[in-house]
């Protein structure tokens, strides 16, 4: 099956390309050349991937150019037009919203949160103390990543932000990097605090429209009625497949912003000029720089070393991932959400940008494209670092499917629960995520937690595995412990120590 649909994949990519450069005329024939264009069609083989938009940014000039199809099964082809979710990728909006207000003096970056947000509470009431706006956005809090309470959650953004203080810290405060989207809401709630607009608002105003992003938006809401628009999908039990959208407004300064390949290269254009578009100043250059700058060391650890393979260094700025590349200061950030893929990275120092967005979830196709247009526009002899990144990938993935493998045969056969089934459900609670359910549903058992559900199937003694309605849905082992008396104490869901939820005794 993959091999069939590769070959579809790889007919369309050349068949479907659509160039737009600004000046057609004057576009570089290292920029979509023949050669580029194999090594993309390749890259979309390797990575099973239906469709990527492109675009490039070189010394104020744009050119973009789309590949392969919005949804398999599905003709109709990529653009440079063609929505896209481009997930974490929004980070750096809200870092550069937050700027404006910067440089507006109604804040600054080492604001204590608190100042801001008076009704902000950490585990921890030192780190409530002396939290600032940087400390937020620069993942280094000392917590983990919580992201159960957003992800398919029914809560909105403040409460979210008011479940943050049940959160016991992981790590000493400012010691660790630990990649945090719940603190990037945090910092993008500064906005509606301080300006009395929501952060979508905010960045529709002050951001899309005077950068003439007209077909971006912070919802997929605004994806209803739209023809150019992307489906995502993903690898599931071994076919690529149409997934639905994700919605997350719930977290969205974190990583809700749907847009194109044409949009995104507008947004490069104000990052590569130091905060200007069209003539007029946005931000100002000292405010880049900030963004621009190291803020916290990021370990050269799998994942991250996928996304820079050959750095000497990483670090996190205000919103990007910083690395150096053959010499040249170097900067990304990635977008990965159900069934969509995004990358956009830029070479200040030769004016270089470039933006990959994909409609598959989990894939590196973008950072493979990203170091092909770094090494064509740099010349010389280098080596291929897609290649490099997809056995870096394997190298990880391989053993791991071989150890959920493993674990699936050390399935205990034969057992059974040690209660009726009856027995089991229940509400249980977790201070962090609240309650969860767990209802009969005719001869088996259901969970739901914060809005999602799925059944759950007996794997061994009082271990269940919870299916996820949702197509695609993870599958994660939900274990009941007793007490001596044989009563059901508690639940935990996969070996997560965060997520031991406590027994609710029923009133009688």
């Amino acid at each position: 099956m993959f091999r069939r649909l590769a070959a579809v994949l790889t007919a369309l990519a050349f068949a479907a390309g659509m160039f737009q450069p600004a000046n057609a005329a004057d576009a570089p024939q290292i920029f979509f050349s023949p050669a580029f264009d194999a090594y993309v069609a390749q890259a979309m083989k390797d990575w099973q991937v239906p469709g990527v938009s492109v675009a490039i940014v070189k010394d104020g000039r744009t050119y973009t150019k789309g590949y392969g199809v919005r949804a398999v099964g599905n003709p109709a082809p990529v653009d440079g037009k063609t929505l896209f979710a481009i997930g974490s990728s929004s980070k750096a909006f809200t870092v550069a919203a937050l700027g404006m207000l910067v440089d507006e003096k109604k804040i600054a970056w080492d604001d204590r949160l608190t100042a801001r947000l008076p009704g902000f509470e950490t585990y921890d009431p030192y780190v409530t103390r002396e939290i600032t706006i940087r400390d937020a956005l620069s993942h280094r809090t000392g917590l983990s990543r919580g992201d159960a309470l957003w992800y398919g959650s029914d809560l909105d953004r403040d409460e979210i932000v008011r479940h943050i203080r049940y959160m016991k810290p992981t790590w000493s405060f400012r010691s660790t990097f630990e990649y945090n989207n719940l603190m990037i809401l945090t910092a993008g709630q500064i906005i509606p605090a301080v300006t009395g607009q929501t952060w979508d608002a905010f960045v529709q105003q002050r951001l899309f429209t005077p950068l003439e992003m007209t077909s971006s938006s912070t919802s997929i809401s605004a994806l209803r009625g739209q023809a150019d628009v992307a489906q995502p999908h993903e690898s599931i039990d071994g076919t690529v497949r149409t997934v639905p959208y994700r919605r997350i407004d719930n977290i969205a300064p974190a990583g809700s912003i749907n847009s194109n390949a044409d949009d995104m290269a507008h947004w490069m254009e104000l990052i590569l000029s130091g905060g200007t578009y069209g003539g007029k100043r946005l931000l100002q250059e000292s405010t880049v720089a900030q963004m621009l700058t190291p803020q916290t060391i990021m370990p050269l650890a799998f994942p991250w070393t996928l996304y820079a393979p050959a750095s000497h260094f990483l670090d996190y700025g205000l919103g990007w991932i910083l690395f150096d590349y053959r010499g040249y200061k170097a900067v990304q950030h990635a977008g990965n959400i159900d069934g969509m893929s995004a990358l956009v990275s830029m070479l200040p120092e030769q004016h270089l940008g470039v933006t990959i967005l994909t409609n598959k979830g989990g894939d590196f196709l973008g950072n493979a494209i990203m170091y092909r247009v770094f090494d064509d526009v740099l010349g010389g002899a280098h080596a291929d670092q897609g290649a490099v990144i997809l056995k870096a990938y394997h190298a990880v993935l391989d053993p791991a499917l071989a150890a959920q493998k493993a674990l699936d045969a050390k399935r205990v056969t034969g057992t059974h629960p040690s209660l009726a089934l009856d027995r089991y459900a229940g509400m249980y609670h977790n201070e962090l995520y609240g309650n969860a359910a767990v209802t009969r549903d005719g001869d088996g058992l259901r969970y739901h937690l914060l809005g999602t559900s799925g059944k759950l199937e007996h794997w061994n003694y009082d271990t269940f595995r919870v299916t996820s309605d949702e197509p695609g849905g993870a599958k994660q082992l939900v274990t009941f412990a007793l007490t001596p008396a044989g009563e059901v104490a508690s639940l935990s869901v996969g070996g997560d120590p965060t997520m031991l939820f406590t027994r609710v005794a029923e009133k009688r």
